[in-house]
This record gives C-alpha cells, structure tokens and sequence, in this order.
C-alpha cells in the first residue's frame, strides 16, 4: 500500500503504473493523461486517487491478500519504501511488498474481471505485466509474484466491509508470476527515460492517440482564427468522409435485420435455432427517468436555481 508520501513522490518520477500509459498500451489512461498528471498539482492529484473506490477498496484489502499469500508459500512479506534506479532516480518502484530472504518482488492486485487473467501463471494483464517489468528492471529480483483477489464488484465492495469493519474474512487467491525479461525491460527503460527527458521535463505533449487527448490539450480555442490545411490531412478528411458513408450505410443495414428478426420473432419471448440455442429474445428493460419539461413547468424558480453553464468543443467537419 502506497503511502501519502509514496503518493506524492511517484508525480515526481515515473512509476509502475505509468509504464502501460507510455507504452500506449493503457486501457485506462495515455500518455496525455499520464503527462497532464505529472505537471499537475500533486495535492490535487492526491485527492482523486483517494477518492476513487476501486482504489480504496484495493488499499483495503492488500494486507488481507499479502497474509494469504504468506499462508500458500510461506513467504515472509516486508514492505518497503520507494527504491529508485541506480542510474536514474526518477524511474521509481513503490511495491506491495518484499521476500527479502528468497529476493521476491510482491504485487498484490484485485480484480472484477476474471477474463483478463488467464489459465497461466504467466498470463497476465498488460498494464500489470509491463509494471512488473519496471520494478524488475530497477530491483532485479528472482522473478515478481502477483496474488490476485478475482470476485465480482459487489462481493469486493462486500470484503472491503468486512475488512473495514475488524473481521478477516477468508479469501481465495491465485498467484501469477513474472520472470524477468531483460530485452523488454531494456526497452521499456528507454522509453520512460524518452518521456521523462522529452516531453515531461520540457513541458512538451507527447503524441496525441485519442480525440479525448486532443480536447486536453486544446482547450483554449480561437473561434476567429484559421489554419490552412495541408494534402496529408485534406486527405485524411478525405478518409474519414468515405468511413462515415460506410457507418451509415451499415447503421442501415442494422436496423433493417433487426426489424426483419424482430418480426419474425413476433410475439414471441424467445427464439432458437434447430439445436436449441438461443439465439434472440425480448427483454423487459424497467427504467426511471427525470421528467425535466414537467419539473421545470412545476417548479421554474427551483430549475432556474440548479442550472449550470457549461461549454465544450465539439470537432465539426465538412
């Protein structure tokens, strides 16, 4: 479990869990993202990750994973504080814990989605992979064991309650492992050094990967003022008209199977093929919504009172 200074101190480096961001492999973060956040007030910073559950609930139940895991192997778990390349001091690894007798790197990690792990000791997530491979790179141990709590979102959220509450629920953990690969953690070495060096330090964006990244880095925009395109993106307008005439064409092409099932289906609650597997049905969707227009004819001063401007950029081309 990171500690607040831990917290602060990896905005002033680059962490584990940096690395899949850099690398362009993140499914949650780029390296826009990534960027923004280590110019960023780090107090600030502080206090979205502490606000975020997931994260929270993870902090919670690490020691709980850590003592099972000692239970299976054995393995006597100290933490440590921040460790820093020997060369270079802003490649840091904050870990979960630490085998000192057997050189063993400890990450103990939660999980709600059971197919990213697979049957494999081996087989894991891209954005655990690439940060055990960090802290391997700058610790050099053995290899670095991965105990990972996998349930559901609500018997997490159920265990964190307990653990909150002094009991100690008994739990099933499965290990995975991470050998060192000195090739990738050299690689990967050059590219955080590249990101730090470049774009970090010189205050410089690195290259754009989505239009969510665009909108970060322009935010400011001159309404009166124009740019002359060039053919490399009049031909990517180009491109991108003749992919908005297919989408539409196949946004089309849906709606018409889909009355075209939908009515053979008729009224029925479901439909098969000749082996028997499903293959459509209805199903009732319940739902609540905010009547707005009736709200605001009812109650204008409270509807007035609780509006709020907001504007936005919004990308449009001819």
């Amino acid at each position: 479990m990171l500690t607040d200074e831990q917290k602060l101190a990896r905005r002033k480096g680059i962490g584990g869990s940096d690395v899949a961001a850099i690398l362009g492999v993140s499914r949650y973060k780029t390296a826009v993202d990534l960027y923004l956040s280590k110019l960023g007030d780090p107090i600030s910073i502080q206090e979205e990750l502490q606000a975020k559950p997931q994260l929270e609930q993870g902090n919670i139940l690490e020691p709980l994973i850590l003592k099972k895991y000692k239970e299976i192997t054995g393995n006597n778990v100290i933490s440590k504080e921040t460790i820093k390349h020997d060369k270079h001091d802003f490649l840091l690894a904050n870990i979960d814990g630490y085998v000192e007798s057997e050189n063993i790197v400890v990450e103990a990690k939660t999980s709600s989605i059971k197919k990213d792990w697979g049957d494999d000791i081996e087989a894991i997530p891209i954005e655990y992979y690439t940060q055990s491979s960090h802290y391997s790179n700058i610790i050099k141990p053995k290899y670095v064991d991965i105990p990972v709590l996998i349930e559901s979102k609500s018997a997490l959220a159920y265990l964190a309650d307990l653990v909150k509450f002094g009991k100690e629920p008994d739990i099933d953990i499965k290990i995975y492992r991470y050998y060192p690969d000195k090739d990738l953690e050299a690689k990967i070495e050059d590219k955080c050094i590249d990101f730090w060096h470049n774009y970090v330090k010189k205050q410089i964006f690195p290259p754009i990967r989505t239009f969510e990244d665009v909108k970060l880095k322009y935010n400011q925009i001159a309404q009166e003022s124009c740019c002359i395109a060039d053919s490399e993106i009049c031909a990517k307008i180009a491109r991108l008209r003749e992919v908005r005439a297919k989408m539409s064409d196949y946004e089309k092409l849906e709606d018409e199977l889909k009355a075209q099932i939908a009515d053979f289906l008729g009224n029925h609650g479901k439909m098969t093929d000749s082996s028997g597997d499903e293959l459509a049905k209805w199903s009732i969707v319940n739902s609540k919504r905010f009547d707005t227009q009736m709200f605001k004819k009812e109650y204008p001063e409270i509807y007035e009172k609780y509006l709020k401007d907001s504007n936005h950029n919004r990308l449009l081309i001819r």
